[in-house]
């Protein structure tokens, strides 16, 4: 298994992971506060995907690259973009073990909730520096769950930890195995102290998540839209689909209530001299 490609979500990807409004502003100040970029600074999305984050920083004018080996997914970022105004960006499929840019182009790389997804996340790491100038930094990002009494109620955990159970109880431990490395895993702060970053942990945003209920996310787990559940057999999927409603129907109370839940967006930051 390499990258995940994901052409199959593009229809659905902002409607299931997209930010609630003013969001990704404030994801894209806290980037550029945090790395002391200017409008002069180059950044590179490592997974572009739809442009959840990146279309902030066009909008605003600066000098963006994103590249992604999904083009459905870049196509509906650029859907998005005024075709009447003049952007500072490109977009370009490619692999992120394998960037197609000279040493020293960027002074910003980072990646948002992707290096799980890619089984060769060494060579992406790699490849950032490669193409980092000097004091350049790459932010190796993702969203994490407040730890408050409201997230503890959040539909999404309640059902996703039901449906990790269920597979549990099936005698499956996982029902999908992703090919590289979560969040902060301690694995990526070594390898890229081992290339010779000076690394931190630091959280950039707190934040809320669209309102969603616990039959909204059950649906979305029965419909696979999320990439732990591609690879499921057919037949695995559709008994613990069975096995996800019933207890959505005996046993939860209140299925249709919308709530909202709170969350981070932390990166793990790496800057080389």
């Amino acid at each position: 298994m390499s990258s995940i490609s994901f052409d199959r979500a593009a229809d659905f990807y902002d409607a299931t992971r997209g930010y609630a409004e003013g969001v990704a502003e404030q994801i894209r100040d806290a980037i550029i506060a945090y790395t002391g970029a200017t409008l002069e600074s180059r950044f590179l999305e490592l997974g572009v995907g739809t442009g959840r984050v990146a279309l902030p920083f066009i909008q605003a004018g600066y000098d963006f690259t994103g590249v992604d080996i999904s083009q459905a997914m870049m196509d509906r970022l650029e859907q998005k973009l005024n075709p009447d105004k003049i952007y500072r960006y490109q977009l370009q499929q490619a692999d992120i073990t394998q960037l197609p840019f000279t040493d020293d182009s960027f002074n910003v790389a980072y990646a948002v909730h992707v290096f799980h997804l890619v089984e060769s996340w060494q060579k992406a790491a790699q490849e950032a520096k490669r193409v980092l100038k000097p004091g350049g930094w790459l932010l190796v990002a993702y969203e994490t769950a407040s730890i408050d009494e409201s997230e503890r109620k959040s539909p999404a955990s309640i059902v996703r930890n039901k449906w990790d159970e269920i597979f549990t109880n099936m005698g499956l431990a996982k029902h999908s195995v992703r090919p590289g490395v979560w969040g902060a895993d301690e694995t990526i702060i070594e390898y890229l102290k081992g290339l010779g970053a000076t690394t931190e942990i630091a959280t950039l945003a707190d934040f809320m998540w669209p309102a969603i209920s616990m039959r909204q996310m059950a649906d979305r787990l029965i419909n696979r839209l999320y990439s732990s559940d591609w690879a499921t057999p057919d037949d695995v999927h559709n008994e613990a689909s069975l096995q996800l409603e019933k207890w959505l129907t005996e046993e939860c109370l209140n299925p249709d209530e919308l709530i909202v839940s709170s969350s981070q967006f932390k990166i793990v930051s790496a800057t080389w001299e």
